[in-house]
């Protein structure tokens, strides 16, 4: 007597949506990023005497954020800028008296030794390389000078302090972080069917979850990046887009949603 076995196979099948005929069922989220930003380290050993701004404020760029005690860095200027003066009065000197050995060497009835000669030669050199020397010195220590205020490299907002008043700092030692939200990169991952239709410059909209009072607002803007290959896992590439934020309304971090119909954008002709 046989006894017959039937064998069963499940089979689990992942269901991925096709772009077009159900594209209002997919949602696709969106962070926001800030266009640039920075955290900045002091460039002077020194303590730190004042900062200028608290975190969240605004600045320009060029407005100082951090002040270092600077009696030592403008004690070392005077001092470089000291023997700089005395390297262009030693050059002064070397130079005319090479002109005096020339005119002497060439004057039949005055008699000069060509060592006499060689060395002013050599003296009028060492002044060139001594005065270029001090100069070298002059430009270190003014950049010191100027490093013991840390100024904004672009307009933004402070977001968070790295040291405090008083505390001292080292070379390469993180300070503050900045960053600038005049303009807001927002972040999303769009299905690799619509690979095609998304060029650089594309417009593109969002809103935003985070602020209840920007509940009903669309923020346009522009595909500003997009990226070079398509996740293998997701079905997915990245792309950036860059939304003016003149008025401050978003905020780096906040969390939202695409609002346009990829399907609206053009197909790009076939060359």
């Amino acid at each position: 007597m046989f006894r017959l076995a039937w064998l069963v196979t499940a089979v689990a099948v992942w269901v991925i949506p096709a772009w077009g005929a159900a594209e209002e069922d997919i949602t696709i989220r969106t962070v926001l990023f800030p266009m640039q930003q920075a955290i900045l380290a002091a460039a002077v050993e020194s303590s730190v005497t004042r900062v200028a701004l608290h975190e969240g404020e605004s600045f320009k760029t060029g407005d100082v954020l951090l002040e270092f005690d600077d009696g030592v860095f403008q004690q070392r200027l005077n001092k470089a800028r000291s023997t700089y003066s005395q390297a262009e009065l030693d050059l002064e000197y070397a130079r005319k008296n090479l002109q005096r050995s020339k005119d002497l060497l060439n004057d039949s009835m005055t008699l000069i030794s060509n060592q006499e000669f060689d060395k002013a030669v050599l003296d009028h050199g060492t002044a060139i390389a001594r005065k270029a020397y001090q100069e070298a010195e002059c430009d270190l220590a003014e950049r010191d000078l100027e490093n013991c205020k840390v100024r904004a490299p672009f307009n933004g907002r402070l977001v968070k302090w790295l040291i405090k008043e008083h505390e001292y700092a080292r070379p390469g030692q993180v300070l503050v972080q900045i960053l600038d939200d005049t303009k807001i990169l927002a972040a999303m991952h769009l299905p690799s069917s619509a690979r095609s239709r998304v060029r650089i410059g594309a417009p593109l909209e969002i809103s935003v979850d985070d602020d209840p009072a920007l509940a009903d607002q669309r923020f346009p803007g522009e595909v500003y990046e997009i990226s070079g290959d398509i996740d293998a896992s997701s079905r997915t590439f990245e792309v950036k887009v860059l939304i003016d934020n003149a008025d401050g309304r978003l905020i780096s971090g906040m969390s939202g949603r695409l609002l346009t119909d990829l399907n609206t954008l053009p197909v790009p002709e076939a060359k």
